[in-house]
């Protein structure tokens, strides 16, 4: 009643109990007042849900003086509801005085099983036991003919027990993981909040309904996002490295940092999917953090297919954060191979592209630097004088055509094809290509390295 009242509900509607007493029976299915004064009478409030229309309720009295008269005395069966105007249908109570005799005469009958049980527990002589059993076994009988004549009424044998009107009822102790549901059930946000992980869990083992366990999956998940947050977004701002962070991991994160983090997560997850298209990447494993990934490999073993699978793909990685730390291409490149800097270029966006071209132009100048351009006056002299010092120039720096000749698929070059050979066989192609004029023969001008 407190709570309605602190709800500014005023009404509330008694139930229409089986078997009332008489005390009760004026009271079921009326419209009482919890603050109000006593007395029948008709009341105009505010339909509950249609502003400024106004819907007569008759109303029996308080319910303190209900409860005066005797409603909900001792053992009542009644229970008073709140009452909404507009929308509560009282139904008309039933009227069951029969029923309530019949139940008062079980109640008798279970008061003369007890009597006679303790007399025949107090007996002094066992000519005084058999008379108090038979009289038990008298009664008992009685109560058998009785539930008979009322099918309606069950048998309880605990009140047939010695005792049974004064002492409580036995009750068992309730489990940790039932008080912890109770928590979850009955407190408040802050109470959840309070809970530990295990304590959260152990209330997931017994029966909740759907409003409790939607209570602990919103907090199990807030704490999730908070320490993933305190992973990969500490104080507010992303983490350098993106490859502990899963696709999943990154996409939670997406919503909570600011736009220049949002762009690096864009970008990251662009390169995932980029690499996911290469070949000998397992897109599947793309998009795997680094602990989802330990996992893997621990259930895979060292080994097996699945496991060198993934160590591809944490080498991959690896490689990645050498060449890109914090999801960009390094500042130094001068510390990577060419072979590194050519694995870079799959995984880089045109302005990385242009720093590693910058980077093997750099390196090929220090191999062999470039002679100065040809100024003869006329072009085609200077395209063939150009062609002459450059090959001069590269010297010793790049291989012989044979070296680079092999790595052509439509050319099969035997190990013992040596320079003469080769350009033997050069120029030879080159005159069946242009014919036996009497222009320079020099195949070096036709077909340079």
């Amino acid at each position: 009643m407190r709570t309605l009242t602190e709800h500014g509900v005023d009404l509330v509607v008694v139930s229409d109990a089986p078997r009332e007493c008489p005390l009760c029976r004026p009271w079921e299915g009326r419209v009482l007042t919890i603050s109000g004064p006593p007395g029948a009478r008709t009341v105009e409030i505010e339909h509950a849900i249609e502003d400024g229309r106004m819907v007569p309720v008759r109303v029996a009295g308080s319910l303190d003086e209900a409860r005066a008269a005797g409603l909900q005395h001792p053992n009542c069966r009644h229970s008073v509801s709140a009452y909404t105007p507009g929308i509560t249908r009282v139904e008309a109570a039933t009227s069951d005085p029969d029923g309530y005799r019949a139940g008062q005469r079980q109640r008798e009958i279970e008061r003369h099983v007890r009597k006679w049980k303790r007399r025949e527990a107090a007996a002094l002589t066992p000519e005084a036991q058999r008379a108090a059993r038979a009289k038990v076994r008298a009664w008992q009988a009685a109560m058998r003919d009785h539930l008979a004549d009322h099918p309606d009424l069950r048998r309880l044998r605990h009140r047939e027990q010695p005792g049974a009107g004064n002492l409580p009822e036995k009750r068992t102790e309730a489990t940790p993981e039932q008080v912890e549901a109770a928590r979850v059930w009955s407190g408040d946000d802050e109470s959840v909040r309070e809970m530990s992980d295990d304590q959260l869990a152990a209330a997931l083992r017994t029966p909740l309904d759907d409003r409790a366990r939607q209570r602990i999956e919103a907090e199990t998940d807030r704490r999730d996002r908070e320490a993933l947050l305190a992973r990969a977004a500490p104080r507010g701002r992303l983490v350098d490295d993106l490859l502990d962070l899963s696709d999943d991991d990154l996409a939670r994160v997406f919503p909570h940092v600011d736009e220049r983090d949002q762009v690096r997560i864009m970008a990251e997850l662009d390169r995932r999917d980029r690499a996911s298209r290469l070949p000998g990447v397992r897109p599947d494993l793309v998009g795997l953090s680094d602990a989802q990934l330990a996992a893997r490999y621990g259930a895979a073993g060292h080994g097996t297919p699945e496991g060198d699978a993934i160590e591809a793909e944490a080498a991959r990685r690896d490689m990645l954060g050498r060449l890109f730390p914090g999801g960009n291409l390094a500042a130094d490149l001068a510390q990577f191979s060419d072979d590194d800097l050519a694995w870079a270029m799959q995984y880089a966006d045109n302005a990385e592209l242009l720093r590693i071209a910058e980077e093997m132009d750099r390196r090929d100048a220090d191999a062999a630097p470039l002679p100065a351009p040809a100024d003869t006056g006329n072009d085609v002299d200077n395209l063939l004088a150009d062609r002459d010092s450059l090959a001069e120039a590269m010297g010793d720096a790049v291989p012989a055509p044979v070296a680079w000749g092999v790595l052509a698929d439509d050319q099969a070059v035997d190990d013992h094809l040596d320079d003469r050979e080769f350009w033997d066989d050069l120029k030879r192609a080159a005159a069946k290509l242009y014919g036996d004029d009497d222009e320079d023969q020099d195949e070096r001008h036709r077909i340079t390295r």
